[in-house]
């Protein structure tokens, strides 16, 4: 059996459950593409599933790799074809609860994966699916929030790694986006074209809104109904949004769940390769270090994408 490098659990805890060993180096079955990873990308949920938060949800069998978001190179090709070569470069999206990409290896469905824009090196493009594809399904679709050019939007955690992409998404849809978040991080989405920053604690000073995007759930994201007009519309990637605020306010209700999508990839792939949206990598770590990126993501204020680096 050939071997590879992975973080794995064994059980569920905090970073310290994630150890860089020795593992079964995947093949790829019918469908599939053997990658090697260059790259990938660090996410709230993959703490979460680490944690045991989602353990009824997504039951693992240990031992388990976490890692949504990579990319790297096409290493082997399973049976039943797939336009993609061998030596091709790739961005994509594992599937929970299968293993997943933080080791040098992932097998994945070839609809997951997508050329890697040439204008972006690995440590970006591995950045980018699942953040950018959660912050665009909440913002454009019909039945989202479906942003209309002069709309205002109020982002709740506006830098991390979906807010990030969310302002610059709504940005790019026309709308005015209003950023709740720490004062340090006000340079940061200024940056990024948010016309206005407003503490958590300040809700208030947002004015009225058209629609919410709420990514961190809990006690803000209560207060932030009070901001919705009437008529407006709340939506949530972390915890359905009150049912009685809506009603109170005639508002539309959206709970967001990211679902793979070759489409909305694309899509995305072109804006960040034109320089619209512009990916923000705040730390790199080597691959053994999975837990320290673990602990710095779980810390306060982080902002942008934290990545996992194989070489």
């Amino acid at each position: 059996m050939t071997k590879m490098k992975a973080v794995r659990i064994h059980a569920y805890g905090g970073p310290v459950v994630l150890f860089h060993e020795d593992a079964p180096r995947p093949e790829p079955d019918a469908g599939e593409v053997l990658v090697r990873v260059a790259a990938a990308g660090v996410n709230p949920i993959d703490c979460n599933v680490r944690a045991g938060q989602l353990r009824q949800l997504l039951p693992l069998i240990m031992p388990w790799t976490p890692g949504l978001d990579f990319s790297g190179t096409v290493e082997a090709l399973g049976s039943n074809g797939t336009d993609l070569k061998v030596g091709a470069e790739v961005f994509g999206k594992a599937d929970l609860p299968r293993a997943g990409a933080y080791a040098e290896y992932v097998a994945v469905a070839a609809a997951n994966l997508l050329p890697k824009p040439a204008a972006i090196a690995h440590a970006y493009a591995a950045a980018v699916p699942l953040a950018a594809l959660t912050a665009w399904q909440a913002i454009v679709p019909k039945g989202s929030l479906d942003i209309e050019p002069d709309q205002t939007l109020l982002v709740l955690g506006a830098a991390g790694g979906v807010g990030s992409m969310a302002v610059q998404i709504a940005r790019w849809r026309g709308a005015r986006v209003i950023a709740a978040a720490r004062g340090s991080q006000a340079a940061y989405l200024r940056r990024l074209g948010v016309d206005k920053v407003v503490d958590p604690a300040d809700l208030q000073k947002a004015g009225q809104v058209d629609a919410v995007l709420d990514l961190v759930d809990g006690e803000v994201a209560e207060r932030a109904w009070k901001q919705v007009r009437r008529g407006g519309a709340f939506a949530s990637t972390v915890g359905p949004p009150s049912a009685e605020e809506a009603a109170a306010r005639e508002a539309r209700v959206v709970l967001t769940s990211t679902q793979p999508s070759e489409a909305h990839l694309a899509e995305i792939a072109e804006l960040v390769a034109s320089g619209v949206l512009e990916v923000n990598v705040t730390k790199t770590f080597p691959l053994e270090r999975a837990a320290d990126a673990h602990a710095a993501l779980e810390a306060p204020g982080t902002r942008g994408k934290l990545v996992l680096t194989t070489r």
